[in-house]
């Protein structure tokens, strides 16, 4: 795993695979800026926008972008991926940590918001 330190104030990307059970994989992109603090990774996105935290148990999906990604991942030194989807029917809302990032559904006529 990387030394995380290291990735502090560094160009980041996550990338959101959505989890919907088709063979078609939707994915989002969202870039900002790696900030370690204390042991928990954030995105900063800018002043007027939440930052993005990294769930912890997920740390080590951390990696550096290859070359040939950078155009694509906006120049982002270092990405992760994560699934965003559907809370499965036996997860409790209340029990998961909401960030306030809003993902829409790309399927024509959904209307579906994934809500991270």
């Amino acid at each position: 795993m990387l030394d995380l330190a290291n990735i502090h104030d560094k160009k980041f990307a996550v990338v959101f695979v959505e989890n919907n059970d088709t063979p078609d994989e939707n994915w989002t992109v969202l870039v900002g800026v790696a900030k370690w603090c204390a042991g928990h990774l954030s995105i900063y996105r800018g002043d007027d926008i939440p930052e993005f935290p990294i769930p912890d148990d997920t740390l080590d999906r951390v990696k550096p972008v290859l070359p040939e990604l950078r155009e694509i991942l906006e120049e982002a030194v270092f990405y992760t991926m994560l699934l965003a989807g559907p809370l499965p029917p036996d997860i409790d809302p209340s029990e998961i940590t909401h960030t306030g990032l809003n993902l829409r559904n790309v399927e024509e006529g959904s209307g579906d918001i994934f809500r991270i």
